[in-house]
């Protein structure tokens, strides 16, 4: 998977002037983490499929997992 992501972004950057950073699985997991804790996935769910080892580090990175979250609390 990581070398089809990698292909795939080579592609679209070489015909493109705005370039992709390199994608890894990592960064998806992130993202549908993301929108799991939007939708109301328990923290030690996210915890789990994120494999952290401290609930406070699941705790630190979903706490603001989108704009309408970060800008409720500011």
């Amino acid at each position: 998977m990581e070398h089809a992501l990698k292909r795939m972004v080579d592609k679209y950057n070489a015909t493109h002037d705005i370039l992709f950073p390199p994608i890894i699985p990592h960064v998806l997991r992130h993202t549908f983490c993301t929108e799991m804790a939007n939708a109301g996935m328990d923290v030690k769910t996210l915890q789990y499929l994120m494999g952290h080892s401290d609930v406070n580090t699941t705790l630190n990175i979903y706490t603001h997992s989108s704009y309408e979250t970060a800008a409720d609390t500011c």
